[in-house]
């Protein structure tokens, strides 16, 4: 991110604020809520002595957060709903294996995400969503959206596949445009969508997969006070998978 903070740190930043320890209630109220959204489960009593001692002693709500978000059981969490969302699979055991010890030693997230996208399987399983259709609908403008509309994959105006992935959320109103008059910068041209299902004041990551062998240097977006184009300079870009950090339009 543009202050150089990785995801995992903002994370544990909301979560350990003191905005969401008020709205949780506090020490006990608080340890439950953060196992509950950062594990998908109650804390157990091990976990409940142990957090509670940190809290205690004074350790910051922010680094009690960290460490649950730092656990194998959360890395495994993580790798399980990537697979699952991405390659409709649960994780092999080497895969799984390889991942946790990558995760352990300081691989992000958006690294597994892009590793996996840009995987031989998960081409296989893209093309064959998009031509047999049989993993998809398809929408009113040719896109291919997954069952649970967290996946579309689309042809761009020069024929090219290309596919948008938001795990945990919903893709909706996707639309694959022409590059602008005149323009030669931008070979695959625009793409339209919006996220839902964000959580209030939450970030949302969006995965953009080019074809094979693309490299982008650069992502823009669209300035909606004016229509200019504007570079995005919280996108990762990973051979041709390009990673990007949104946040929830304000209202």
């Amino acid at each position: 991110m543009d202050n150089g903070w990785t995801r995992r740190q903002v994370e544990a930043a909301l979560l350990g604020s003191s905005e969401y320890l008020t709205q949780a209630g506090q020490t006990t109220g608080f340890l439950d809520q953060l196992y509950r959204d950062a594990l998908n489960r109650p804390i157990d009593a091990s976990g409940q002595a142990a957090d509670s001692a940190a809290l205690a002693a004074g350790v910051p709500p922010a680094a009690v957060a960290g460490t649950i978000l730092a656990s194998d059981e959360f890395y495994h969490d993580l790798i399980a709903d990537l697979y699952q969302n991405l390659l409709d699979r649960p994780p092999d055991p080497d895969g799984l294996a390889t991942w946790l010890s990558a995760c352990e030693h300081g691989v992000r997230a958006e690294a597994i995400m892009a590793a996996i996208l840009s995987s031989a399987e998960y081409a296989s399983r893209l093309g064959s969503a998009a031509t047999s259709g049989t993993a998809a609908g398809m929408g009113d403008a040719g896109i291919s959206y997954s069952p649970t509309h967290d996946q579309a994959t689309f042809h761009d105006a020069a024929g090219d596949l290309l596919s948008l992935s938001a795990p945990g959320y919903q893709l909706q109103d996707v639309q694959a445009l022409p590059a602008p008059a005149g323009s030669t910068a931008m070979p695959w041209g625009l793409v339209n969508f919006n996220v839902t299902g964000v959580t209030p004041h939450g970030p949302a990551d969006v995965t953009l997969t080019l074809p094979p062998g693309a490299h982008p240097a650069a992502y823009y977006k669209t300035n909606p006070s004016n229509g200019d184009l504007i570079p995005v300079a919280g996108a990762e870009i990973h051979g041709n998978v390009v990673i990007l950090h949104l946040s929830p339009i304000p209202k």
